[in-house]
């Protein structure tokens, strides 16, 4: 559960981070009527989603539910809505749909949502939607390299404020209303600005949005903020021609929001270029991407950019031809004693805005502000700039990927009920561990054999104890369980029933495989049980679709026959210790002795 909410709590800090928000996703998928369902020990992680849900307007918001009420249900009632918290069973699904917010299913809830014929969103699933939306902006630079192949792209990993910082929680609409009320911030009285003009620095500049050039500032002119052809002004660029152009194109901070034209991180910069005799032109095409980030793509698509230009975004990139991150985070903690560095949150003051630019400063200076042409693009061929993931045919990338399969560790599984563990499961699980990197055996936790779940879990792992890359793990409710495949547990009376594993194998598929990073999965022969035979019939038509192999081993023989469990069983009716021996390891064997002597 940890793992799936750390992954879920990336994802929000990314998106959250930007300006963009689910409510957006869910907007527009018209989907605007909803209720949440969360847990006491899982909707703390949440909570941005909850607020968000609860402020936008656009949201009709019925409230928060659980199966039971929280019992710290006053100290949460703000964020849950004073009068819309109870358990799911009184909320009115029929108006609603319910948005999930549990790292993992429950299928108590989702039988009592699909009752109600109201539609589920889970988390997962509008994380994933929001980021796929969100990232759009991530393929637009992807296509803007394609389109300028001989381009330097520079990806900086922006700084991040402490929490503990005096001004975090602030907001820029609270800045503005000191400004507002003539009264200038603790932390910006150094810089001697003046009244009422300061006010233009802690506003969001007027804009307007177009399907072909997406979002532009309105011009302006003003003392501290000047805007042309729906750009912010960088001062004192070279007179005649530059040489090149560095392109700053990504958010807020890019913009300068709380400082004025000649404090932005590009007017530093472009201080330094002068003082360097570089005929470099610095460009400021930041922007405020709140609520409009998946209009932005249209921006990056449109630089106009020219040959052996530089450009500087914040938007992940995997085809950067420079990296500015080493020492940022540190540069900016080293100095927080001593400088005012954040305005609000994780935007920067004046001061902080000088630092990054000497920090970029010496990154291009090291780099030789990429004089050199480039020789070849690092870009593949036909990257197709929709969707979340590119589609590529350049035969050395494939080739290159190639190579990468070769080498790329398998992770292999195998299900096993084992009642009780013989020597054939054993050589099953010897035989696979030494094709995989890492063997996870997951052993049938659901108590409807013989022997009980902990016994049976207790004899693979001793029966296993020697191999080093063997893990032994309880299978949970969701790998061959009552719940996923009952029909496992009725095998002896439908061997003349056609069976369907779908559920159980679609769920491991798509849910255990990819948390454990499982990329293959081994069974056993199975010419006698027609169930089970179906099942890894199942497997094979299934799992390689989901791009996990398949593999079918034949099973182990003793005197003429299979190694089996049943067998083993039969003889322990008699208690034919001898024949038994020959059938379990020496583990299994005194185990049995010890039950039934």
């Amino acid at each position: 559960m940890e793992k799936v909410l750390k992954y879920h709590q990336d994802m929000l800090a990314a998106i959250y981070g930007e300006g963009y928000s689910v409510c957006d996703w869910l907007v527009e998928n018209n989907i605007t009527d909803v209720i949440v369902y969360s847990s006491r020990n899982t909707y703390e992680h949440y909570l941005p989603i909850i607020v968000s849900l609860i402020t936008d307007e656009r949201i009709n918001f019925g409230g928060s539910y659980s199966l039971t009420p929280f019992v710290d249900r006053d100290r949460v009632h703000f964020m849950f809505g004073a009068k819309k918290f109870g358990d799911i069973y009184s909320a009115d699904l029929s108006k609603y749909s319910v948005i999930t917010l549990t790292p993992y299913n429950n299928s108590k809830i989702d039988g009592i949502i699909a009752d109600s014929g109201r539609k589920k969103i889970t988390a997962n699933t509008l994380l994933k939607g929001t980021y796929a939306r969100f990232s759009r902006c991530y393929n637009a630079i992807v296509t803007l390299q394609k389109n300028h192949p001989n381009a330097h792209f520079i990806q900086l990993r922006l700084p991040a404020a402490k929490k503990d910082n005096k001004y975090y929680d602030y907001t820029l609409s609270q800045l503005e209303r000191s400004v507002m009320n003539s009264e200038i911030p603790e932390h910006y009285t150094k810089y001697g600005f003046e009244l009422p003009d300061a006010c233009e620095m802690f506003r969001v500049p007027s804009s307007s949005f177009s399907s072909n050039t997406g979002v532009l500032f309105d011009d302006k002119s003003s003392k501290y903020v000047n805007i042309i052809n729906g750009h912010r002004v960088t001062p004192n660029q070279p007179e005649k021609q530059p040489t090149k152009k560095i392109w700053f194109i990504g958010g807020c901070k890019f913009y300068g929001v709380c400082s004025p034209d000649d404090m932005t991180i590009e007017a530093y910069l472009q201080k330094q270029l002068n003082e360097a005799n570089e005929n470099i032109a610095v460009e400021n095409y930041g922007y405020f991407m709140a609520n409009q980030f998946f209009r932005f793509e249209k921006n990056i698509e449109n630089l106009p950019i020219g040959e052996n230009d530089i450009v500087i975004s914040h938007f992940f990139n995997p085809f950067i031809d420079g990296l500015i991150d080493d020492g940022v985070q540190r540069k900016f903690d080293e100095l927080l004693e001593e400088k005012e560095l954040f305005s609000y949150n994780d935007h920067l003051t004046p001061d902080g805005n000088k630092l990054l630019a000497n920090i970029i400063y010496q990154h291009l200076a090291d780099n030789k502000f990429y004089s050199n042409p480039k020789t070849e693009s690092k870009l593949p061929e036909n990257i197709v700039s929709r969707g979340s993931k590119s589609t590529v045919t350049n035969p050395d990338l494939e080739e290159y990927k190639a190579s990468l399969a070769e080498v790329k560790l398998k992770i292999g599984s195998i299900v096993m009920n084992c009642n009780p563990f013989t020597l054939g499961h054993r050589y099953l699980i010897e035989y696979a561990s030494k094709q995989v990197s890492q063997l996870y055996i997951f052993v049938v936790e659901e108590d409807k054999s013989i022997f009980p779940f902990k016994d049976r879990l207790d004899l693979v792992k001793a029966g296993t104890a020697d191999l080093k890359n063997v893990t032994v793990i309880p299978s949970g409710k969701f790998i061959i369980s009552q719940l996923t495949f009952a029909d496992y547990f009725n095998k002896a009376d439908i061997q003349d029933k056609q069976i369907d594993p779908t559920q159980d194998l679609e769920l491991f598929a798509t849910e255990i495989a990819p948390t454990l990073n499982i990329n293959v999965r081994f069974a056993g022969e199975e010419p006698l049980d027609l169930v089970t035979k179906q099942y890894n019939d199942g497997m094979a038509r299934i799992l390689p679709k989901h791009n996990i192999e398949f593999h079918e081993i034949p099973r182990k023989e003793e005197n003429g026959g299979v190694i089996s469990a049943s067998r083993v069983r039969k003889h322990l009716d008699t208690r034919d210790w001898s024949e038994i021996e020959q059938l379990v390891p020496q583990t299994t064997l005194s185990y049995l002795k010890e039950k039934f002597k």
